[in-house]
This record gives C-alpha cells, sequence and structure tokens, in this order.
C-alpha cells in the first residue's frame, strides 16, 4: 500500500535548467510542516553547485538531507539543477521528470478497502449494460463531439464536451476520427502538432450523469475505465520543458450554476510523468492538510528509492531503474505500447471527510494490452484524498480527456502525434476488461 507523499516543482534556474518534478519527503523524515529546506535531483545528469545546503536544512530534516548530500560526494548519486523551495513539505528527495485513449468507463459504488475481481471480459454494449454503470460514451454519436457556442468557449457550462486549446477557436485538434476506433465507427482523436504549447489541443469532458444526480463524496467507490490508442511519436517524443502528458482527471462535478474546472482540490489524475514512458498518478491542485499540490503516488523502497508504480512485482517499478531502463529485464514498469487499444481503470474509494480530506481513502489502477488482461499498477492507500473546504462540499463527478503537458515549448519542433479515446464508461462496480 502506499504513503503520501509531496511535490514540489523546480523553477528554471539562472542557467535555464530544464523544469523538473521532484519529490518531497513528509512523515518519513520527521519533518515539520512549513519549514523551507534545499535538496538536489538523484539519478539525473548535471552538476550543481551546493552553496549553504547544510546550514538551510532545519535540524528535523538533517539526517536525511545529510545521507543525500554523501551519496551525491561520493559519486553515488549526481546533484542536478538547482535547489527545491518547498512550502507544504519541508525535505525535499529528488526526483526526476504519447498516447491515443480508448473508451472511458466508470462504475461507483460503497464497500471495503479492497477490490472485487475482475468480471470476465465483455464487449462495450455489454459492458454499458451491466448494474452500476451510470453512463457511457462510445464517441459514435455527432453529440459526443459538441463544441457548444463555439469560439473561444466551446463547450463551457454544458454537460460535455470540447474545449478548444487555450485562448484560441482551433476545434481541428479534437475531432472525431471514423478510420480509427476500439468499437462502434469511431473515436476521439487529439492532434498534438508541432510548436504547441502546453496546452496541445484542448479537452473533452463530461460530468458523470447528465442530470448531474450521480457524485460521489465521503465514503464512496466508483471505476472509470476507458481505452487509448498512442502513435509511435507520441509515446517516443520528450517535448521540451514539457512535465509530460496527462491522461484523464478524474475531478469535481457541476452542481446547477456552478462549472468546474480541470484543476480542483479532489482531482486524481493519470499521468506519463516526465515521458518516463508509463502512467504514474498523482492528487490535487491544491493540496490539503496532509500534503501539498500534485502529491504523487510514489511509494518509499529501502532508504533511497520509490516505487513509481507500487502494484508492480519484482523487479518493480523503481525510480533508481531510470539510469538504465524502467523495462523489463532491468525493471518492470508497466508502459505505454504504440498502435494498440490499450485499457486503463481506476477505482476510487473515500472515506469518511475529515475537514478538506477523504481520510483513509484508497486508488488503484490496472493497465491491459490489446487482448490481454488488465494488470495492477498502482495500489495506494490508506490515504487522505483532498477534498476541499467542506463549504463547497465538492464531490467526484466529472472526467477530463486530454493531452495537456505542462511547461511544453510552443517553440520546440517535432513531429505532429496523436492519441485517441474511445468507450468511455462509468459505473457503480468494477467493469470487466473488453472482450479479446
Amino acid at each position: 500500500m502506499g504513503r503520501g507523499w509531496g511535490r514540489g516543482q523546480v523553477k528554471s534556474d539562472s542557467g535555464g535548467r530544464r523544469f523538473g518534478e521532484w519529490s518531497v519527503l513528509s512523515r518519513a523524515w520527521g519533518c515539520q510542516s512549513g519549514e523551507v529546506v534545499f535538496a538536489y535531483a538523484a539519478y539525473a545528469e548535471g552538476v550543481a553547485e551546493f552553496p549553504g545546503l547544510r546550514t538551510a536544512v532545519p535540524g528535523a530534516c538533517s539526517g536525511a538531507m545529510a545521507s543525500v548530500l554523501q551519496m551525491i560526494e561520493s559519486g553515488r548519486l549526481a546533484a542536478r539543477q538547482s535547489p527545491v523551495e518547498s512550502r507544504h513539505m519541508p525535505c525535499a528527495f529528488p526526483r526526476p521528470a504519447s498516447v491515443a485513449v480508448l473508451p472511458l468507463v466508470i462504475v461507483a459504488g460503497v464497500g471495503s478497502s479492497g477490490a472485487t475481481a475482475a468480471p470476465a471480459a465483455q464487449d462495450f454494449a455489454t459492458r454499458c449494460a451491466q448494474p452500476g454503470v451510470v453512463r457511457c460514451v462510445g464517441f459514435d454519436d455527432p453529440a459526443d463531439f459538441n463544441t457548444g457556442r463555439g469560439g473561444t468557449s466551446g463547450a463551457y457550462r454544458q454537460n460535455s464536451g470540447i474545449f478548444p486549446p487555450s485562448g484560441t477557436s482551433d476545434y481541428t485538434r479534437a475531432t472525431r476520427d471514423t478510420s480509427t476506433f476500439a468499437s462502434g465507427g469511431s473515436s476521439l482523436k487529439f492532434t498534438i502538432p508541432t510548436n504547441s504549447g502546453a496546452d496541445t489541443s484542448g479537452s473533452y469532458f463530461t460530468n458523470f450523469s447528465k442530470d448531474l444526480s450521480v457524485q460521489f463524496g465521503a465514503n464512496s467507490e466508483f471505476y472509470v475505465q476507458w481505452r487509448q490508442r498512442f502513435s509511435p511519436e507520441f509515446v517516443n517524443t520528450k517535448y521540451a520543458g514539457g512535465g509530460g502528458w496527462k491522461q484523464i482527471i478524474i475531478g469535481a462535478g457541476d452542481s446547477p450554476g456552478a462549472f468546474e474546472p480541470s484543476c480542483t482540490p479532489l482531482e486524481v489524475v493519470v499521468q506519463n510523468l516526465n515521458h518516463r514512458g508509463f502512467p504514474a498518478m498523482y492528487n490535487s491542485c491544491t493540496g490539503s492538510t496532509s500534503h501539498g499540490a500534485y502529491n504523487p503516488f510514489d511509494e518509499p523502497y529501502g532508504a533511497y528509492d520509490f516505487k513509481l508504480q507500487n502494484g508492480r512485482p519484482s523487479p518493480y517499478c523503481l525510480y533508481s531503474q531510470g539510469r538504465a531502463s524502467y523495462f523489463p529485464p532491468v525493471g518492470n514498469c508497466f508502459g505505454y505500447v504504440p498502435n494498440e487499444w490499450m485499457t486503463f481503470q481506476v477505482q476510487i474509494k473515500t472515506g469518511p471527510r475529515v475537514g478538506d480530506e477523504f481520510v483513509d481513502s484508497y486508488v488503484t489502477l490496472w493497465v491491459a494490452r490489446e487482448g490481454k488482461p488488465s494488470e495492477a499498477v498502482i495500489t495506494w492507500g490508506p490515504y487522505n484524498l483532498s477534498a476541499g473546504w467542506s463549504r463547497d462540499d465538492l464531490k467526484f463527478g466529472k472526467v477530463w480527456l486530454l493531452p495537456y503537458n505542462t511547461g511544453k515549448s510552443s517553440s520546440a519542433s517535432h513531429t505532429t502525434a496523436y492519441t485517441w479515446y474511445d468507450e468511455l464508461i462509468i459505473s457503480r462496480h468494477r467493469i470487466a476488461d473488453p472482450a479479446r
């Protein structure tokens, strides 16, 4: 099971070093919230100096930082970039930084922390007809590609639809594709053109139900399944400046008169973090009492390592394997495979609300290659999911499909890439794998 960790983000220093993602140690080192300390990234290229690092470390974290420095100075770790300043968690420990999506399915219920066994494989229509399913989107109906009022607003304040890339009225990057699909006669296709910024292609969103009646707060359980396809260019390109493209954001649902954005306190996100080539996860756009924003589901392993996909068996999916390979035979991360319809399923089981969190919650991610059974990739919890202020009463009720890539440089040229989504389902019970 995973433990809670915070994450800070490194800003480019005067030497122009690239943006990077950093893990921030919380309870493991006994650090006190609110302290600001410095640390340097491990297992990465680059040269950095250590001005004032030792004296800047508060007593509670000095042992951890001394160990990091000793490893760097002995040559076992390489120093990287500039120090991290974290206001949520004090001790920063280093961590380093393309795709079509198939149908998405969300299922919900209430139960224990353990995930139920997967039902026998079924086709899309059969999965949609199962008890507990609250919404299915096959991307076969023109209405699935609703652009609302058009212009720069897109489907704003609508129940579902498409947004163009921010500040544009370009609807050519999120389109209906009748030549590539997992089932039916079409899919949702995102185009990632050269010289595009962070919002490369716009986004698709849908609430869990048309009348906004289906949402999940405390002591609830639901599942989201989708299938996704990636072009080789999307999987293999490391986009300059980018922190890695997202696949899905599972976030707050709308309420009458209030349209919730993609960035909300309770969001759970699946992302190709730092273009490593495999899905990782994080929680919250704001942070909460127990952890900061963008809190990664990275489980400590040994004295200095992390499991980046903690559901994977030996030799695991470890941060340290990045110097050689995250994939077999060195590592065992479950990576993206181009030119096939992969299946992804997320379970979220919330615990009771305490303050601004759903405490003792659980999150599980399963992934399957085309024609293969799904495998557990991340099993996270008990964990305190951010819930936002009690007065806002936010509940899980909307999903966003998008290849958004924070920090991606619009001045960098690259080959045009594509990703597709199909068979989106939302339901109250675990969803079967697609029929093989």
